[in-house]
C-alpha cells in the first residue's frame, strides 16, 4: 500500500508538472490533467518548454558525469541554476517565481471568528488536524522506505507537527503537513540525517527574507522539470515486480488507482480494505488430500490452517482407516490454536487404536521425542500459533510416494525424523 501511494503521489505530480513545462497550468486532477494534455502539447509555450526539457536534461545526465567531484554537487541545484541563468541571459519571457520582496508585509496577527462562525472554524480545524497529521505520518511512512537511516519516531512527528502549525497560524500562514517530495529531494540530495529537514527551512527562510529578488528570477518550468523527475522517480519498477512476483498487484494497483483517481487518503482506505479482504480469503483457503499410496496413508494439508479450516481437516482425517500408517504433510504458512488441538487430538486417538502417525514439517515442533507424542493430548501445551520454517511457506515441490521431494533419497522408517528448528511465540 505505501509503494503504491508513493507511486500514486508521483504520477500527480509529474502529470500536474508536466503542464507547467510546457507554459500552460495544472488541472484540479490527475485525470483532467490526462484529458488536458494532448491540447497542452499542440499550444505548448516553446520557452517554457525548453527550460523545463534543460533542467530535465541536466537532472538525468549529472548522475552520469565521469568526474566525483562534480556528481557530489547535487543536480536540482545545477539544473535550476542553469535554466534560471539562460532564462536571464536569453530575456525569455516565462513565469517566474513570486515571492514578496518586503516578506513582513505578508504578517498577521491571528483573529477570533465571530461567535456564529465558531462551529465552521472547529469542524475546519479538526479536519484539517485529521488529514494533516495522516498526511505527515504516511509521508514518514514511506520515507523511511526510500532510506537506511535511523527510523521515524512517529509520535515526535506529530507533536513537531502540531507545533509548527501554531506557530505558523500564529504569524498568519497557511497549515503545514509533511510531504514525500521534499523528502524524497533532501535523500536524492545526499541528506543522511534529519538536521536536513531543519536546514531545509533555514535556507527558505533566509532567501524569502534577504534574497527574494533571487528567487524571482527563478523560472516556474525550470522548478516544474525538477518535480517531474521527482515524480517518476517515486514509481519504482522494481517494486511493481515484486508485487507481481507476490501476487500483491490487485493490491498495489487498486491502491494506485485511488490515489491518483480520487485522492490520497480514499486510496489507502482503498489499499487496506482490499488487503483486509485478501486476507480473510486466504485464511479461509486449506487443501487437504487423504489418499493411500504403496500401502500408506498420505495426508497432505496446504495453505493456511485455522480454526475456519478444521472442518475441512476433520472431514479429510476422517477417510483414513483405523491401524494404518499414516504420512501426514503439513505444508501451511499459518497453523493456529484451534487447528493445532483437532490435529493432536486426532493423531493422539489414532495412535491409540494401534495406527502410526508422522508428522511432516511440525512434529518437532511439538514434541521433542517419540514417546511425548504419545501423551495425551490435554498433557501437551498447544501453541497458540506456530511459526511455521520459511522452508514450510515456499510453494510445495513434487513428492513421490513417500512425500520426499524428486531427486532425493526417502529416509529410512528406522531413521528419526529430521529436527525442523520452529520457534513458539512467547
Amino acid at each position: 500500500v505505501i509503494h503504491a501511494m508513493l507511486a500514486g503521489i508521483g504520477i500527480q505530480i509529474a502529470l500536474a508538472q508536466l503542464h507547467i513545462v510546457l507554459g500552460g497550468s495544472p488541472q484540479s486532477s490527475a485525470l483532467r490533467n490526462i484529458a488536458e494534455l494532448p491540447g497542452q502539447v499542440a499550444h505548448l509555450h516553446g520557452a517554457a518548454a525548453l527550460l523545463g526539457l534543460v533542467t530535465i536534461a541536466i537532472l538525468l545526465a549529472w548522475p552520469l558525469l565521469p568526474v566525483r567531484a562534480l556528481r557530489a554537487v547535487p543536480a536540482a541545484l545545477v539544473a535550476v541554476v542553469v535554466a534560471t541563468a539562460v532564462s536571464v541571459v536569453a530575456g525569455l519571457g516565462v513565469r517566474r517565481v513570486q515571492v514578496p520582496v518586503d516578506w513582513r508585509s505578508a504578517l498577521s496577527l491571528p483573529e477570533l471568528p465571530a461567535g456564529d462562525q465558531l462551529g465552521a472554524a472547529a469542524v475546519a480545524v479538526f479536519t484539517l488536524a485529521v488529514v494533516a497529521s495522516a498526511e505527515s505520518l504516511l509521508s514518514a511512512v514511506a520515507t523511511d522506505k526510500l532510506h537506511g537511516g535511523p527510523r521515524a519516531n512517529l509520535d515526535r512527528e506529530l507533536l513537531a507537527q502540531g507545533v509548527g502549525n501554531t506557530l505558523s497560524g500564529l504569524a498568519g500562514g497557511l497549515p503545514i503537513t509533511g510531504v514525500i517530495v521534499r523528502s524524497t529531494a533532501n535523500i536524492s540530495a545526499g541528506a543522511r540525517t534529519r538536521f536536513s529537514a531543519i536546514l531545509h527551512g533555514l535556507w527558505i527562510v533566509l532567501f524569502v527574507t534577504q534574497l527574494g529578488f533571487v528567487l524571482n528570477q527563478i523560472p516556474l518550468a525550470a522548478l516544474a522539470g525538477l518535480l517531474v523527475v521527482v515524480g517518476v522517480k517515486l514509481v519504482n519498477v522494481d517494486h511493481i515486480r515484486e508485487m507481481i512476483k507476490h501476487k500483491q498487484a490487485t493490491i498495489y494497483f487498486a491502491t494506485l488507482a485511488g490515489v491518483v483517481g480520487i485522492n490520497l487518503l480514499a486510496g489507502i482506505g482503498l489499499g487496506i480494505g482490499l488487503s483486509f479482504a485478501m486476507l480473510l480469503r486466504r485464511l479461509t483457503r486449506v487443501r487437504v488430500r487423504a489418499e493411500e499410496r504403496e500401502g500408506r496413508w498420505h495426508v497432505v494439508v496446504e495453505g493456511t490452517l485455522t480454526f475456519l479450516g478444521v472442518p475441512k481437516l476433520s472431514g479429510a482425517l476422517a477417510t483414513v482407516p483405523m491401524g494404518k500408517h499414516v504420512d501426514v504433510d503439513l505444508n501451511v504458512d499459518l497453523l493456529d490454536h484451534a487447528a493445532f488441538e483437532a490435529l493432536h487430538a486426532w493423531r493422539v486417538t489414532y495412535e491409540k487404536n494401534g495406527g502410526r502417525v508422522d508428522m511432516d514439517q511440525l512434529h518437532e515442533a511439538w514434541s521433542s521425542t517419540p514417546a511425548e507424542a504419545r501423551r495425551p493430548a490435554e498433557a501437551v501445551e498447544a501453541p497458540a500459533l506456530v511459526a511455521v520454517p520459511a522452508k514450510a511457506a515456499q510453494l510445495p515441490q513434487p513428492h513421490d510416494a513417500l512425500g520426499v521431494p524428486r531427486g532425493h533419497a526417502a529416509p529410512s522408517p528406522s531413521r528419526a525424523a529430521p529436527r525442523t528448528e520452529t520457534r513458539r511465540p512467547a
